[in-house]
C-alpha cells in the first residue's frame, strides 16, 4: 500500500467516528439548490434562517415604519382640519333665472394664523355666476382670496349665482378653503350644499280661439307677468309659427322675422304685458296648430331661457272653399304695364245653406291702376275695394250646400315704377278676398261663417340699357381721329357708350353683349366708371359683366357706364349709306326679388350717330 492510499484510509475512519446533529445532513453536491430562496443561513447560535424569511422580515420593518409615519401625518392633518371649520349657507330652493346668494364661512380654531387663504366655489352645470361686469361669465370655478385668517377668527365670502337649468333639477355646490400653516404645509377643507330649482319667475297666459278654420284669420294673445322679486333688465319673446300659419300683424311691431320681440327695457317685478298676434290659417291635415312661446333673458351677453309654453288651437276644415288665381296661376310674376286677370272661385262646404253672402276684395299696392278695373262687382275707388252681393250675383242670396261660383276682376298695372323714394324697391300687389255670411253651421261657435284669402303677386324689376355712338367725345377723355363724314377705304375712330339704368329690384349676374360689324376693329382704349369690357377677336364680340346692379341705380344717381373705342373702315359697297358699327346690344340679369331673368335690348349703331348732337343729320353717310 502506498503512502497516499494509507492517508485516504485513515481519513475515512476519522470521518466515521465524528458525531453529527440528528437533524443535520450533509448534502451531496447534487442536492445543493441553486434557487436563492431555499439557501439556509446559519446563525452563530446554530439557528438556521432562510434568505427569503430574512428579506420578508426586513420589508415588514420598513412598511411598519412608513405606516407609522403616515399615521402620524394623517393624525396631524386631521387634527389641523378639525380645527378649521368651513360651512356653506345657501337657500334650499331657488327660482330659475333669479339671482341668489350663498355665503361660505371659515372658522380658524387654532391659536396660529392660516396663511394665503383662498375660498373656492365649484359650480355644477346649470348654475352660473352673476356679475354686472361679466367678469365671471362662463366660469365653473370662482375664487376669492381671504389672505391671513388669525387664530380664533371667522372669515366669510359671499357669492351671487343664477340658476338657469330646468325646474325640478337639484344642483350640488361645493365650497372649499385652501391655506398654509406657519410651517408652510398646505391644507384644504370643503363643504357641499344642495340647491333645488323649484319654479320659474315668469308666468305665461296664452289664449286663442277654440277652433281655426282653413282660410280664416286667427287671433291669439300672449300675456306674460314677472312673478318674482327680481327686475329682469333685458327680455326677449319668441313665437314659433306652424307652417300652415301666415303672420299678418301684431299690436306691437316685432323686432325681427315677424316672431321675435326684443324688450330692452326688461320686465320689472310684478309687471304684466299682453301682445296680440293675427295671422291666417291656410289649412292642413294637422289636428292642431301648436305655437311654442319662449321668454328669455340675458346675463352678461348670453341668452338664457326662462320659460317655454305651448298654445294649441284645434283645427277644423273650412266651411268655404276660396281659391284665388291671377292669369291662371297662383305664383304669377307680373311686370309693369301688365293686365292682371283675377279669378275668385268659391264653394259652400258647410253642409247648410248660407244666406246673404257678401264677397269683398281689396286691391292693395301702389302699382294698381285703379281706373282700369273691369268687374261686375261694385268698386269703391277711395278704399280700392270691390264688393259682390245678391244685387249683382243673385245666387249669393242663398248659397245652397255644395253650390259654387266664380268672380272675375281685370285690372292693369301702371306702366312705370314710382320714383319718389330712392330706397323703395321689391314691389308687389295683393288681392285680398273675404267671404262672409251670417249663417253659421251648428259645429262652429262664431257670429258668422267667414273665411279670407290673400294672393300676393310680385312685380319683376326692369333694367334698361342705352347704347350710344359718338365721333366728337371730348367729355369722355377719349379723342377720336379720322375723316368724318366717313370715307371709303379710310379708317375713322368712334366711341361706344353703354349706360345701365335699373328700377325696383336688385339685379345680379348682369351681362351685356354686342358684336362689332364687318370692317370695324377694337382699339383697346376703354373708359367709364366700372369694370372694363372684354373683346373676343375671333368672334368680334364685346362682353361686359357686372356682379350686381342695385335697385334704382341710374334713377337718382349716375348710371353705370362703360366706354370703348372702335375703328371703322367703310368699303366701296357702303358708299352713300350709313356704315353699321355695332350689332343689337343685349343685357341680361337675374332679378333678386323674383328670381326671373330680366332681358333688355337696344338698337344697332351706325355712322348716323343720332346721339352725337354735334353731328348734323345725314352727315354720317359714307362718301367716296
Amino acid at each position: 500500500m502506498s503512502l497516499d492510499d494509507l492517508e485516504r484510509e485513515l481519513y475515512k475512519k476519522q470521518q466515521k467516528n465524528k458525531t453529527l446533529p440528528k437533524e443535520e445532513k450533509i448534502p451531496e453536491e447534487s442536492d445543493i439548490p441553486h434557487n436563492w430562496e431555499t439557501i439556509d443561513i446559519k446563525s452563530g447560535n446554530g439557528f438556521h434562517v432562510s434568505r427569503r424569511s430574512f428579506t420578508i422580515g426586513i420589508s415588514i420593518v420598513i412598511l411598519a415604519t412608513l405606516g407609522a409615519g403616515a399615521l402620524l401625518f394623517a393624525n396631524f392633518f386631521e387634527r389641523s382640519n378639525k380645527n378649521v371649520d368651513i360651512m356653506i349657507s345657501a337657500p334650499k330652493e331657488v327660482t330659475r333665472g333669479v339671482p341668489f346668494q350663498i355665503t361660505v364661512n371659515a372658522t380658524n380654531q387654532l391659536s396660529t394664523s392660516l396663511l394665503d387663504a383662498v375660498f373656492e366655489l365649484n359650480l355644477p352645470q346649470g348654475i352660473i355666476p352673476y356679475s354686472q361686469d361679466g367678469t365671471d361669465i362662463g366660469r365653473a370655478i370662482i375664487t376669492k382670496e381671504a389672505g391671513e385668517i388669525v387664530g380664533g377668527s371667522l372669515a366669510k365670502k359671499t357669492f351671487t349665482l343664477v340658476p338657469v337649468d330646468e325646474v325640478g333639477s337639484v344642483k350640488k355646490i361645493t365650497a372649499s378653503i385652501s391655506y398654509t400653516d406657519s410651517r408652510g404645509s398646505g391644507f384644504k377643507n370643503q363643504d357641499t350644499a344642495d340647491v333645488t330649482i323649484n319654479k320659474t319667475p315668469i308666468s305665461l297666459d296664452l289664449k286663442g280661439p277654440d277652433h281655426a278654420l282653413g282660410g280664416s284669420t286667427v287671433d291669439f294673445t300672449i300675456t306674460y307677468k314677472n312673478d318674482s322679486s327680481f327686475d329682469f333688465p333685458d327680455v326677449a319673446l319668441q313665437v314659433q309659427y306652424p307652417p300652415s300659419f301666415s303672420y299678418i300683424s301684431a299690436d306691437e311691431t316685432p323686432s325681427a322675422l315677424n316672431n321675435y320681440w326684443n324688450i330692452p327695457s326688461g320686465i320689472k317685478s310684478g309687471a304684466e304685458k299682453t301682445i296680440t298676434i293675427k295671422g291666417r290659417y291656410e289649412g292642413s291635415s294637422d289636428s292642431q296648430l301648436v305655437f311654442p312661446v319662449t321668454l328669455s333673458t340675458t346675463f352678461s351677453g348670453n341668452e338664457y331661457r326662462l320659460i317655454t309654453q305651448n298654445l294649441s288651437i284645434a283645427t277644423a276644415p273650412s266651411p268655404i272653399s276660396l281659391t284665388l288665381s291671377v292669369n291662371n296661376k297662383t305664383d304669377y310674376v307680373a311686370h309693369i304695364g301688365d293686365i292682371l286677370h283675377y279669378s275668385i272661385k268659391y264653394q259652400n262646404l258647410s253642409g247648410i245653406a248660407l244666406s246673404n253672402v257678401v264677397i269683398k276684395t281689396s286691391l292693395i299696392g301702389a302699382l294698381f291702376d285703379i281706373g282700369t278695373v273691369n268687374t261686375k262687382g261694385s268698386l269703391d275707388s277711395i278704399s280700392n275695394t270691390i264688393t259682390w252681393n245678391a244685387s249683382q250675383i243673385p245666387s249669393l242670396k242663398l248659397l245652397d250646400p255644395g253650390a259654387s261660383g266664380e268672380l272675375e276682376v281685370d285690372v292693369k298695372l301702371k306702366s312705370t315704377f314710382p320714383t319718389d323714394r330712392y330706397s323703395e324697391k321689391n314691389f308687389y300687389v295683393q288681392f285680398k278676398t273675404e267671404f262672409d255670411s251670417p249663417s253659421v253651421p251648428y259645429y262652429l261657435s262664431a257670429k258668422s261663417t267667414s273665411v279670407s284669402s290673400t294672393l300676393e303677386t310680385r312685380i319683376g324689376g326692369a333694367i334698361f340699357l342705352d347704347a350710344l355712338a359718338f365721333y366728337h367725345d371730348s367729355f369722355s377723355g377719349i379723342t377720336n381721329s379720322g375723316p368724318f363724314p366717313p370715307k371709303v377705304n379710310t379708317s375713322t375712330q368712334y366711341t361706344i357708350h353703354w349706360r345701365i339704368k335699373n328700377f325696383a329690384t336688385d339685379v345680379r349676374d348682369v351681362t351685356v353683349t354686342a358684336s362689332l360689324s364687318p370692317g370695324v376693329t377694337w382699339t383697346g382704349v376703354v373708359g367709364g366708371n366700372t369694370m372694363a369690357p372684354t373683346y373676343n377677336e375671333r368672334t368680334g364680340e364685346v362682353t361686359w359683366t357686372i356682379n350686381k346692379v342695385s335697385a334704382m341705380k341710374g334713377i337718382f344717381t349716375d348710371p353705370i357706364e362703360v366706354i370703348f373705342q372702335i375703328e371703322a373702315r367703310p368699303n366701296v359697297t357702303q358708299t352713300r349709306n350709313y356704315m353699321p358699327l355695332l350689332s343689337e346690344t343685349i343685357i341680361k340679369g337675374t332679378d333678386d326679388f323674383t328670381g326671373i331673368e330680366l332681358v333688355a335690348r337696344d338698337n344697332p349703331l351706325t355712322t348716323e350717330l343720332s346721339d352725337d348732337k354735334t353731328i348734323a343729320s345725314g352727315s354720317g353717310v359714307v362718301v367716296p
